[in-house]
């Protein structure tokens, strides 16, 4: 007799210590793929790198019997759908024109069926796409009850759903306090999803942006402009910093500078000298050490680029690099 495969919402539960997940944790799934990707970094690669086609009206078609299937109580049929259409698709290239058609015909469906799949798909599934079909589904109802959320806090703390609990999380009270805490708890590509996510409302988050946003293992460029941003790096810099800041600054300074992955100071500040003339006179404040002097010289390299059109940093950087 084969082995029942195990609800991965369980497997993630019986993994927890001490409220998160072991450093090297992996989904069965993953275990068992010849593919060597880090939790979510499918997900990650689609967001910010794969150019959004959208679906077919076949494809829509099919994603509309889908749901019919879920209201009219097929589940069965439903969850083997789910499964044949995943092979193809990501669940994040589907989930919009799924949640558009249940808004536009939820008078015609059942509503109970629907959330009731999705709370069934969130606990007991046992494959990565199905779960998140339920994740996203459930969005569209209100979630009160305490147990259920706490299942959806359980499967956030893996980097395969952190995005989707983020997201579920949005909905609710305290919604932005909820994701603050996964924030810390996450990682990988979870903690980049939240990053983008998580609203400066209050001075410790604030303050967590700027002191750790960044600090992900995966690619700190990721999180470098939402972390300059939401960190309020631009009106640090422009008093005097402790040491503890100006390293802090500096990760993300470093980060930004590199303009890949994704795009950071080319692309999304329209004025790169103010900010990089704040940071070098800061930096004159500082007893320099070697890591220092590189990101001054990366600076400066970056200055001499014609396209960037911020030469007047050179002597600036230069001037340090010779104390």
């Amino acid at each position: 007799m084969a082995k029942k495969e195990k609800p991965i919402y369980q497997y993630i539960k019986e993994h927890v210590k001490d409220g998160v997940l072991p450093e090297q944790f992996r989904l069965p799934e993953d275990q068992d793929s010849d593919m060597n990707f880090a939790p979510g970094a499918k997900d990650g690669i689609y967001i910010f790198h794969i150019p959004k086609i959208e679906n077919s009206d076949d494809e829509k078609d099919n994603f509309h019997e889908l749901v019919d299937a879920i209201s009219d109580g097929r589940f069965d049929q439903a969850e083997n759908m789910i499964k044949l259409i995943t092979k193809e698709k990501r669940v994040l290239s589907i989930m919009a024109d799924i949640q558009e058609y249940v808004a536009e015909e939820i008078d015609n469906l059942n509503d109970e069926n629907l959330f009731n799949f999705s709370c069934y798909l969130i606990e007991n599934a046992t494959d990565i796409e199905s779960v998140k079909f339920g994740l996203g589904l459930v969005l569209l109802f209100e979630c009160k009850d305490e147990g259920f959320k706490d299942t959806i806090r359980t499967l956030g703390l893996s980097d395969e759903f952190t995005l989707y609990s983020a997201i579920n999380m949005m909905m609710w009270s305290f919604g932005n306090e909820e994701i603050f805490e996964l924030a810390k708890k996450v990682r990988g590509w979870g903690r980049i999803h939240i990053v983008d996510r998580l609203l400066p409302e209050r001075k410790e988050i604030i303050d967590w942006l700027f002191y750790e946003g960044i600090d992900n293992n995966i690619m700190p460029q990721y999180s470098a402009f939402p972390c300059w941003y939401k960190g309020e790096c631009d009106k640090r810099i422009k008093e005097p910093m402790t040491r503890k800041d100006f390293d802090a600054v500096s990760k993300i300074m470093d980060a930004m500078l590199d303009d890949e992955p994704v795009p950071g100071f080319s692309n999304l500040l329209a004025n790169a000298f103010t900010p990089l003339k704040d940071f070098l006179a800061r930096a004159a404040e500082q007893e320099l050490n070697d890591d220092d002097k590189k990101l001054i010289e990366k600076i400066r390299d970056y200055a001499k680029d014609e396209e960037h059109q911020v030469a007047k940093i050179v002597p600036l950087c230069d001037d340090l690099l010779n104390k």
